[in-house]
């Protein structure tokens, strides 16, 4: 049984005229679920799809096969075609040749289309690994009443709801179908047919609906992205605000509505990864803030680590050897209440004081890594919520697509291709590593050999200021100029030379020579693994490493 079953009856009887005493030329697939009929002098092509959500059967002009196909029921190659069928109430179509059957089953899990004999034994099958050797039909018959698929009204249906006995008296009726005849006849569903007068209207409007159902126009209902086909103007619809647009031919409808449908889903599947990828990131940020914020009173956790270590190193003889976790008396408080130090038990007493003095010891530093992170992650919470407005704001799947491609660009959405693939240009910049400094002057910073050449080879202007840690190897760092004639301060150069100088072999050492020229005199060396290159006008600072992980 087949809930649209009367579209495709529609559609069975407007294609008799295209299809009967045509010949057959080819069956192919190209796609998943349909199979293409190619009718002989250049008459076209009837397409038919078993998908389980959006089935169709139509015809189009014959078109050029250029997408990778597979033939198939070559047995019908040169057949005419004789008759188009559909078997009552059932979404069940029947092409007969001269000496076949193809029988396409839109429904339920025997959902396929058989290539069978005059007997109807089962030669070939579109879907494979079916161990049938005969057809199965759904068996269904319903008496006539008063139009196809409604069977007469026997004694004591009248005590069942109006949505029950609608669906017992035409079970080809959709939910749309049934919704739309009770609205006709001012009925609710669970509303009773206790009287005559009630059964009456039910019974002339369903006659009425049935005769819409095989000589209206066709309607296509859109409302935000839902859409709906109709052999009726649906009154239950337009009440629910979606708007008609009315068709003559069914076979034009049908494909403008499958077309329109695929989209709305592709629409649909691509606006939901991407808002669950831009929300989820948009929360990592706000934690990562969050986390920052908390690390923001340094002298306060400094002063904190000093005591303790100070404490320890009062008390040593009192720190038992082993120990996770020690409670000794506060000297620092007038209260004198005792303080719970926790310490690395592989450690002396001592040890462990010296890393309590140790932990802030870089305060001066920390505190820029500190101010560069938070600048970076607002920058970036910034270009998040902008494109989560762009994408909410978007109706074209071509605008999500980009959007989509972007966020493979930053790794927060995964590609299916196993390959390695380089974004375009405008897309490039997310491959690398990101410092912000002074909230102007964008750095980046290669990630690997080959990284390092698409950094400084596809993606930096000449122009650009190229760093690298000198005699080592390490990362391309490149500061991007928004303008040619920018003059880039020389305290940004120095701090992007201690981001090279810690992207380097030489990260732990004191002071790194770093040397910067222009990207233009950057060149790739002939032969020699990537990432290597030569550089001229190459000038030098001796810097401190500048390690953005210390927070």
């Amino acid at each position: 049984m087949h809930k649209n079953y009367y579209i495709f009856k529609r559609q069975a009887e407007a294609l008799r005229a295209r299809l009967e005493n045509r010949v057959i030329d080819l069956c192919y697939t190209a796609r998943k679920d349909e199979l293409v009929v190619c009718l002989g002098g250049e008459a076209g092509q009837l397409q038919i799809s078993i998908r389980r959500d959006l089935p169709y059967l139509f015809f189009k002009p014959l078109q050029n096969i250029r997408a990778v196909h597979f033939k198939l029921f070559a047995q019908l190659n040169g057949q005419r075609i004789k008759e188009i069928e559909i078997v009552p109430c059932n979404k069940h179509i029947i092409i007969h040749t001269e000496t076949f059957r193809l029988h396409v089953l839109f429904y339920g899990k025997f959902r396929n289309i058989y290539l069978t004999g005059p007997g109807d034994e089962i030669l070939d099958t579109f879907k494979a690994n079916r161990s049938e050797t005969l057809l199965r039909y759904a068996n269904e018959t319903w008496q006539e009443f008063p139009g196809e698929c409604c069977k007469k009204m026997s004694p004591g249906m009248e005590k069942a709801p109006a949505a029950v006995l609608l669906q017992t008296l035409c079970p080809a009726y959709n939910k749309l179908m049934q919704r739309e005849v009770l609205e006709r006849c001012s009925l609710s569903e669970r509303q009773m047919l206790d009287n005559a007068s009630r059964r009456e209207k039910l019974f002339n409007v369903v006659e009425a609906f049935n005769r819409e159902l095989n000589t209206g126009p066709v309607y296509l209902y859109e409302k935000e992205g839902s859409l709906k086909i109709t052999l009726f103007k649906s009154v239950w619809l337009e009440k629910n605000g979606y708007a008609p647009k009315v068709w003559e031919d069914v076979n034009k409808a049908w494909p403008a509505y499958v077309g329109k449908t695929d989209y709305f889903n592709n629409y649909q599947l691509l606006y939901k990864q991407i808002s669950a990828a831009l929300e989820k990131r948009e929360s990592q940020l706000k934690k990562a803030l969050s986390k920052l914020a908390g690390a923001e009173d340094m002298e306060k956790r400094k002063e904190l680590a000093d005591m303790k270590g100070n404490i320890l190193l009062s008390f040593k003889h009192k720190v038992p050897k082993g120990a996770r976790q020690v409670s000794l008396k506060n000297i620092y408080s007038e209260e004198g209440e005792e303080i719970s130090i926790r310490l690395n038990p592989r450690k002396t007493a001592a040890e462990n004081a010296q890393i309590y003095f140790n932990k802030y010891k870089n305060l001066v530093e920390r505190k820029e890594v500190l101010a560069l992170k938070k600048e970076n992650y607002r920058q970036e919470m910034s270009e998040i919520k902008a494109l989560l407005e762009k994408t909410t704001k978007t109706s074209k799947i071509e605008q999500l697509k980009r959007i989509r491609e972007e966020l493979i660009a930053r790794r927060l959405i995964q590609e299916n291709s196993t390959r390695e693939v380089v974004p375009e240009k405008t897309n490039l910049k997310f491959s690398f590593k990101r410092v912000i400094l002074d909230k102007r002057w964008d750095v980046y910073i290669g990630k690997n050999d080959k990284n390092n050449d698409l950094l400084t080879f596809r993606f930096a202007n000449k122009w650009d200021v190229w760093l690298h840690a000198q005699g080592v190897p390490g990362s391309h760092v490149v500061i991007k100029k928004q303008r040619k004639e920018e003059i880039i301060p020389k305290s940004i150069i120095e701090k992007a030379a201690r981001l090279a100088a810690a992207n380097s072999k030489s990260k732990h050492s004191g002071t790194v020579p770093v040397l910067y020229t222009e990207a233009r005199y950057v060149n790739r060396i002939r032969k020699a693994p990537p990432g290597t290159v030569a550089v001229k006008n190459e000038q030098v600072l001796f810097v401190e490493p500048l390690n953005m992980n210390q927070i």
